[in-house]
């Protein structure tokens, strides 16, 4: 769950910091506000919810890492 608000906030892997802490904590807690009225609305099924924000959450956390892996590329790929 921190690495998911890390990420989610903005934090690379290499570096995180109090911001992006905070920034991911708002964004995980709304996540797991809405996402019982999400489930209620796209699947007539409030416990869907919970598999949707499992969902979100860790496609959240591989979509960061795939752009942190990327940049970190481009970053070497700059330097050489």
């Amino acid at each position: 769950m921190s690495c998911a608000a890390l990420l989610a906030g903005g934090a690379s892997i290499k570096r995180a910091s109090v911001k992006n802490t905070l920034y991911g904590t708002v964004i995980l807690h709304i996540l797991f506000v809405l996402s019982p009225l999400a489930g209620q609305n796209f699947f007539d099924n409030v416990a869907l919810g919970k598999c949707f924000r499992t969902f979100i959450m860790y496609g959240v956390i591989a979509f960061a890492l795939v752009v942190n892996i990327k940049l970190d590329n481009k970053r070497i790929s700059s330097t050489k």
